[in-house]
């Protein structure tokens, strides 16, 4: 949220960075050490290798300030500054619907998504299904699209050089061969925590037109 809000203010990331601290807290309220923290020049060797890693593996990564940033995620205020991806997608394209439930899937709620999505390919072709890649309801959702011919985009609660579950990283692969997407918005540094499961939850409805 202080990013986006030095970004607002300055225009971009690089006129912040370049902005004295005095003159930011002064216009942001952010806090003075925390601006201070945010200006050391150790992050530009992390950033730089960042890069090399997205290289390596085939992300891309849009900044918040970026005509194709996704413009429905970008109307939530703790939209991510950064959102990684593999895949090639319109975001911007109308029609997408995040589907998500319990692990714990029963036969009946495999068959309601199953029929939910048939139904949604009926009637849309054209429509995107997002939800999370996990267990239960999530691959599930992701399983009916690709079966109807659906794109659809999984949403990571970790860095993308990885899957999780990894028995799930086929289907990701396969999400993508088939013009889909798997997003985070983890760098490739971040720790596996379960309150990232959390925090993607927002992506997945914000990318989406209705859930």
């Amino acid at each position: 949220v202080r990013g986006r809000r030095l970004i607002d203010v300055f225009g971009s990331a690089e006129a912040a960075l370049k902005t004295a601290v005095e003159d930011i807290a002064e216009q942001t309220e952010i806090p003075f050490q925390a601006i201070r923290n945010m200006q050391v020049n150790r992050v530009f060797p992390t950033a730089e290798a960042e890069i090399r890693y997205m290289d390596q593996h085939n992300i891309r990564a849009i900044p918040i300030h970026a005509p194709n940033y996704p413009s429905r995620l970008k109307e939530c205020p703790d939209a991510p500054l950064l959102l990684y991806i593999k895949g090639d997608i319109d975001f911007e394209s109308p029609y997408w619907l995040s589907v998500v439930g319990t692990r714990k899937i029963t036969a009946y709620g495999k068959k309601m998504t199953g029929t939910l999505i048939d139904g949604v390919a009926g009637v849309r072709p054209d429509a995107v299904i997002v939800s999370g890649l996990a267990y239960g309801t999530d691959i599930e959702a992701h399983l009916a699209a690709l079966r109807n011919g659906l794109k659809t985009v999984a949403v990571l609660g970790n860095p993308l050089g990885s899957v999780y579950p990894k028995e799930h990283a086929e289907y990701a692969e396969r999400i993508v061969e088939k013009g889909g997407a798997v997003v985070s918005e983890f760098h490739s540094l971040c720790e596996m925590q379960g309150n990232n499961f959390l925090r993607r939850n927002r992506i997945i409805a914000g990318l989406s037109s209705g859930t």
